[in-house]
């Protein structure tokens, strides 16, 4: 038994990142030890300390931006994998980086440069799955209103998030000297779509959509792709708290490699996949349709899964990007140093 479990997790590990296929490694021969000693019988889910299920908050409330987690929940791959795991829904009631500082949940997907912010101010995180390797972030305008290149921003009114969202825009506007006038922007395009500002900040896979579903066609706009400027902020990332990484690595491990595998069965099954997301959009009530879904979804899969040309791998947080994303944050004055790559990934303990 313990043989072909070990060989099982050797034959998965080629198919995932070098981060992930170490972690698996250590799972292995955890799970050798174990079981070839006689002292595990039968499978045991990984838990929390008290016996409870690890708990993952996302970023916010249902939508297919989290289909591979909630597909890996549903048909069960963080139980195959062998950790006992709980999903939470995000939203503007949940902070998921306040409760994991409280010790209420063990990980959570947020953006990367917040993970970066917080990890600096004092709450220890271990990055173990980078899911959005490219930015989806853009400001949007409308043509009608002379904005055709990013110059034309200057004086212009145009609403930006603020908080963990507003450092991107933030780097984009120093980069390139624009100098708007900026208002508060907060869940909706309502206030860009009643022309109360000329731009407006928003996610290709979400708010772009919004506005062509309010009956503005893509010809009408100018969309700044903050990406095409050189700000390319790496997204999503799964992290957790370094004690949960060093009391179990091996349920780390699983959350990545699971993780992974609701994203491969997504991209094979996008239908299937929205299925599942749909039953979460209707049991909170949330006003989206199956279409935005979709249109998220295709957006999500391209920033996920490398295409010709695309310089990441898949589920990884390259040095290069780390540095840079960093480096941004700092110039914005968040943080005042910038934590190093080994610890922020796990790979070198904290004295």
């Amino acid at each position: 038994m313990a043989d072909s479990t070990l060989s099982l997790l050797c034959r998965f590990a080629p198919r995932h990142t070098p981060r992930v296929r170490a972690l698996l490694q250590l799972l292995g021969v955890t799970l050798f030890l174990l079981v070839g000693g006689g002292i595990v019988k039968a499978q045991q889910l990984l838990t929390r300390p008290d016996g409870e299920p690890f708990r993952l908050v996302l970023q916010w409330m249902p939508q297919a931006q989290f289909a591979g987690l909630y597909v890996a929940q549903d048909l069960g791959f963080y139980r195959d994998a062998g950790v006992a795991l709980e999903i939470m829904r995000g939203g503007p009631d949940r902070d998921g980086v306040r409760l994991m500082k409280e010790g209420r949940v063990d990980f959570a997907q947020t953006w990367l440069s917040t993970a970066i912010e917080y990890h600096e101010k004092q709450l220890p995180l271990v990055h173990i799955l980078q899911v959005l390797n490219r930015s989806n972030a853009a400001i949007i305008a409308r043509k009608s209103k002379g904005i055709h290149k990013i110059e034309d921003l200057n004086g212009r009114r145009i609403s930006l998030w603020e908080g963990q969202f507003r450092p991107p825009f933030q780097v984009l506007l120093g980069k390139t000297g624009i100098r708007p006038v900026v208002v508060p922007q907060y869940y909706t395009v309502s206030l860009f779509l009643r022309g109360g500002v000329d731009a407006c900040s928003g996610m290709e896979y979400n708010e772009l959509n919004m506005v062509y579903l309010a009956g503005i066609d893509r010809e009408e706009l100018t969309v700044f792709f903050l990406r095409d400027y050189g700000v390319n902020f790496p997204e999503d990332a799964i992290l957790c708290r370094r004690d949960v990484w060093e009391q179990s690595p091996e349920a780390c491990a699983m959350v990545a490699e699971a993780s992974l595998r609701g994203w491969e069965y997504t991209r094979e099954n996008p239908e299937k996949a929205l299925d599942i997301v749909m039953g979460y959009v209707e049991q909170e009530r949330l006003p989206t349709n199956r279409t935005h879904m979709r249109w998220m979804l295709q957006v999500i899969l391209r920033s996920i899964f490398p295409e010709e040309g695309d310089r990441w791998t898949l589920g990884e947080l390259s040095r290069e990007d780390y540095e840079t994303t960093a480096r941004w944050v700092k110039d914005q004055h968040i943080i005042d140093n910038i934590p190093a790559y080994d610890v922020f990934r796990g790979q070198t303990r904290v004295p």
